[in-house]
Order: structure tokens, then sequence, then C-alpha cells
């Protein structure tokens, strides 16, 4: 995100010019290796821990991350930011906990196929944790 790599999901960690910076998001993605064979992961509701962050770095906000700032209410105003992120990218290895859900979806003209969706909610959001 910061330094333009492709990721499945982030955490951006640090301090703004009038506060902390905490914020994450991310993509669905799908996970093999399970004895059921493999599962889609949607972060709408997930808590990520994708430690440890990158080193933080100091930096003005401007241009595109200035504008990604603001878009999700993190920047209030300009001025330097303390700023270090996490990446989940493709093929990273995670664990993934919650309870995966038969969704049927369409396949095709007329057919169908049904898929497990693990799905959090507010309360009971999906843990995703990076592991070594």
């Amino acid at each position: 995100m910061l330094g333009g790599a492709a990721c499945v999901a982030f955490v951006l960690t640090g301090r703004g010019p009038t506060s902390e910076i905490a914020d994450a998001g991310g993509n669905a993605f799908q996970v093999r290796g399970d004895p059921g064979g493999t599962v889609e992961v949607d972060l709408t509701h997930a808590d990520l821990e994708l430690s440890p962050p990158l080193r933080r770095r100091r930096r003005q906000a401007k241009g595109a991350l200035r504008t990604f700032l603001e878009e999700r209410g993190v920047l209030l105003r300009g001025g330097l930011l303390t700023l270090g992120e996490s990446l989940l990218a493709d093929g990273d290895r995670v664990v993934v906990a919650g309870v995966p859900q038969a969704e049927t979806r369409p396949d095709g003209y007329r057919g169908e196929t049904t898929v497990r969706v693990l799905r959090g909610t507010a309360a009971a959001p999906v843990l995703v944790r990076r592991t070594p």
C-alpha cells in the first residue's frame, strides 16, 4: 500500500498531526489446505493480525496517500505522519478462525455451486493471523 506493493489486506498504524492512526482493510480471499477444501474468507468483519509492522517512517501526507487517508476519515488536516504498515500478500501463510457457512452461487447459465465462506459479524469477527 504505502510502497505500492500488491496485497490482499493491510494494517496501517502510526501517528498523524492530530491523532493516532490505526486502520485496516482488504479483499475477500481463499485459503487452501483445510481438510474440507477451499474456503473463501470475507473481510467485511475481520480482525487482522499481521504483525510485525514494517518499520515506521516519517512522511508528508500528499498525493494518493493523502486522498486515501482523507477518504477513510483518518487524516483531518495536513502535516507530518509517522506510519508503518503490515501487508498480507498472495501466498502468505495464515491461520483463519471462524465458522464456515455453505453458500449457493450461480455457476454458468443455469447451474449452481456451493462454496464455503467464513463471514464474521461486528460482534464475532473472523480472525486472520499471518504465520511464519
